[in-house]
């Protein structure tokens, strides 16, 4: 009896313990809270000066912005890579080579004058002297009248030679600027969302006259391996400024994350976008848009 008693006891504690849950079982995993994804739109596409297309797919909705400027739910990283025209280089070897040519020469007119014009200067010193004090007047002064001369036939050429220097950097300035003008114009990166047709131009400005300025591809250094100039813009997609051809004068501020009811701008709503981009003269595009998405709820 003893012993039968015994197996049912430890049978019973079998059952029991089988039909508990093992605590060795990982429990449900939590909800991810937040995450991002990269879609890299386009790598060293060709543009040349036509507008090039990408499709990418929001999954989910974006996360909220609470600090506008520091939340980022999107976020476009965008290079254009140009080519570089005769005026290009034209401008960099104005500010390259023309002007800084003239460094030394300058110098050395400079010193010959500040000589030569301190001769004059010392000869001027002695006759007020005599004039004013004639006590204390030099007891020859037959030196004066050579120096003066002397020094006055020196000094002349030295003047001259710097008066056309000065010309020629002026020159030189004025066309250095003004190419910038031009090029700051020409070499340009535009962006469209969707189907909306206003031009974007990010970081620029346009003015009065209808000129685009502030990208400034004809600024960046040349690869010497690619022969191309890049730059590249960090966008906010809530929050970038850029120049709008119906507004010059001043920088418009875009949105393209936020969907506001009513707004013909285009939004990251949930579905499928499409960046379009145009790259001035023989050019390359690569960009990619990082998507934070809104916390999941368990």
């Amino acid at each position: 009896m003893t012993k039968t008693l015994s197996i049912l006891l430890l049978a019973a504690g079998a059952v029991l313990l089988f039909s508990c849950a093992d605590p060795r079982t990982p429990a449900a995993l939590a909800p991810e809270l937040s995450h991002t994804e990269t879609i890299v739109l386009w790598e060293q596409a060709v543009s040349n000066n036509a507008t090039i297309s990408a499709d990418f797919t929001v999954r989910a909705p974006l996360a909220d912005i609470n600090q506008p400027g520091v939340d980022e739910p999107a976020r476009l990283t965008v290079a254009a890579y140009i080519v570089p025209d005769a005026d290009v280089y034209w401008y960099e070897s104005i500010v390259g080579d023309s002007i800084p040519a003239w460094t030394n020469a300058f110098i050395r007119y400079l010193v010959a004058i500040e000589r030569y014009q301190g001769v004059l200067d010392s000869v001027a010193g002695v006759r007020a002297l005599c004039d004013t004090v004639p006590a204390s007047c030099p007891p020859d002064t037959s030196g004066l009248i050579p120096a003066e001369q002397s020094a006055g036939l020196a000094l002349a050429p030295y003047q001259d030679s710097l008066a056309v220097g000065v010309a020629d950097t002026t020159r030189l300035g004025a066309t250095r600027d003004s190419l910038g003008i031009v090029l700051d114009n020409r070499f340009v990166l535009a962006l469209w969302m969707d189907g909306d047709t206003t031009t974007v131009y990010p970081d620029a400005l346009l003015d009065g006259a209808g000129r685009l300025s502030g990208q400034g591809f004809y600024l960046a250094a040349t690869n010497s391996e690619t022969n191309m100039k890049g730059r590249g813009f960090e966008l906010d997609m809530a929050q970038f400024e850029a120049a709008d051809l119906r507004n010059p004068g001043r920088p418009i501020e875009f949105n393209w994350t936020t969907c506001f009811i009513g707004s013909t701008r285009p939004c990251l709503s949930e579905g499928t976008h499409t960046l379009h981009a145009r790259a001035s003269g023989v050019s390359r595009i690569t960009a990619a848009v990082v998507l934070v998405y809104a916390e999941e709820r368990p």
